[in-house]
């Protein structure tokens, strides 16, 4: 079951266009979610978008650079 990423879109539209050059945006997410939050910070302009997984192995975190 997909849960909505509606609210990492609404992050994505906030905070990317505050960040200064090279700042870092950072979101925690379930574990299903990492390809497509990854998919929306790549839609912000983001770059070296990655997942990060945790210590069982299971994606954790999405992280991007301006």
């Amino acid at each position: 079951h997909q849960r909505p990423v509606s609210c990492y879109r609404a992050m994505c539209d906030i905070w990317a266009k505050k960040l200064h050059p090279n700042g870092v945006l950072a979101v925690e997410i379930g574990e299903t979610q990492g390809q497509a939050v990854k998919v929306l910070f790549e839609a912000a302009g983001l770059r070296d978008v990655r997942i990060h997984k945790d210590l069982g192995a299971l994606d954790r975190a999405v992280s991007g650079v301006r």
